[in-house]
């Protein structure tokens, strides 16, 4: 595999002195994306696809191979199971083109039954545009962070957010850009709730393979056959695999008259997944899990370097240590900078993604990926350690 140990060979101290970036060379940390080739087992079942030099409508090109089955379903049943011990059918699974395309289908379901939706914020941006794209009222719940950065449900406010006409909550397990990953009792909470309610959970999953230090990730409609009624979850291999450019995922919808009524949105829309989302994702299903486990390894590496470096020479940057995912949320409040988004991209030419954009509760932070060999991001930490050491004055003041 091409990413396996890449991270861990041994690399040069960023101790050291650091060059200034080139102006004309912007170091993009912001998209949560890997900079890890696809394993090589997806690349060959691709190319192989590539060969046949049939691209129809998906299932005909897909079995162009009269030896090919589309039985990528049946592989998210087993998947499901092996994984987090969750039982659905092959009839649950309904393929989408991409999980934002997905649950912006959902909520057009909620739209024709109710007025409003709950997001968590800080939260992934394009959730929080999801509601406004169905002409749903918006409303946020902010999560509580606290004084060593981590992050819980503040439930007297998210009950605050809920109201009459609220026909749907979007959950993120594992939480992007927090990398929360929620624990049994939360989420049975959140779902008991939303039961009493009748509100409809909108579980994205897609990080739920991305996981470290032991946590276990637990799929909300999971719990129990209740709460797998009132839910769809919506997963895929883009964030495992890195396979986002593919724009293949799967709604898992277990309420058979909800499934049917997904469906018809699906179709309204003319919304359908590509062939070759779908022979990535059986290559990945199938043959990914060794590059998945050394990948694994390669991010907790980064992880904790990422956190140590932080702490030891830049205490005016707090990070909230993720359980999952491959995203760093990075308190920058201490720094007293009017955007620390845009002073790190204008001085020290990298890009993050802004806290502010996040929602309540992200104005002063920022998201950084690392999922990135370790020398991009030792060159990353050495730029914002450059520009930051330049200010001593304002730094030492405010740390």
């Amino acid at each position: 595999m091409a990413a396996a140990g890449a991270l861990r060979r041994p690399s040069p101290s960023i101790d050291g002195p650091s060059r200034p970036p080139n102006p004309a060379d912007t170091l993009s940390l912001s998209i949560a994306r890997m900079e890890f080739p696809a394993a090589e087992p997806i690349a060959r079942a691709l190319q192989d696809y590539g060969a046949r030099r049939a691209f129809g409508y998906v299932l005909e090109s897909y079995r162009h191979d009269p030896a090919a089955r589309d039985d990528v379903g049946d592989l998210v049943v087993d998947r499901m199971y092996a994984r987090f011990r969750w039982k659905i059918s092959r009839d649950d699974v309904v393929y989408t083109p991409g999980v934002l395309a997905a649950l912006n289908v959902a909520c057009q379901i909620v739209a024709s039954e109710s007025a409003g939706i709950v997001v968590q914020s800080p939260i992934y941006p394009p959730l929080l545009r999801i509601p406004r794209n169905a002409n749903l009222d918006a409303r946020t719940a902010e999560l509580r962070r606290s004084a060593d950065g981590s992050y819980a449900i503040d439930r007297d406010d998210f009950e605050r957010a809920l109201t009459s006409t609220t026909g749907a909550f979007v959950l993120c397990n594992p939480h992007n850009p927090l990398g929360r990953v929620y624990r049994r009792e939360e989420l049975e909470w959140l779902a008991q709730l939303c039961l009493a309610r009748g509100i409809l959970i909108l579980s994205d999953e897609i990080h739920s393979d991305i996981l470290f230090d032991g946590h276990q990730h637990i799929p909300v409609a999971s719990l129990g056959p209740e709460v797998a009624d009132s839910t769809i979850t919506f997963l895929g291999p883009s964030k495992t695999f890195n396979l986002a450019g593919l724009h293949g995922a799967f709604a898992i919808v277990t309420n058979a008259e909800r499934r049917r009524a997904y469906k018809e949105a699906l179709s309204r829309l003319m919304l359908s997944v590509c062939a070759p989302a779908i022979v990535a994702a059986e290559a990945a299903y199938r043959h990914g899990g060794p590059w998945l486990e050394d990948l694994l390894a390669d991010l907790d590496d980064n992880r904790r370097f990422l956190s140590s470096y932080l702490g030891r020479e830049l205490p005016g940057i707090r990070m909230t240590v993720p359980e999952g995912t491959y995203l760093a949320w990075l308190d920058c409040r201490a720094l007293a900078l009017e955007n620390p988004c845009t002073f790190f991209l204008e001085q020290a030419r990298i890009a993050l993604a802004d806290g502010a954009s996040f929602g309540p509760g992200g104005e002063g932070f920022v998201r950084m990926t690392f999922a990135v060999t370790r020398p991009t991001l030792e060159e990353g930490l050495r730029r914002i350690s450059a520009v930051l050491h330049d200010r001593p004055r304002d730094y030492e003041r405010n740390t």
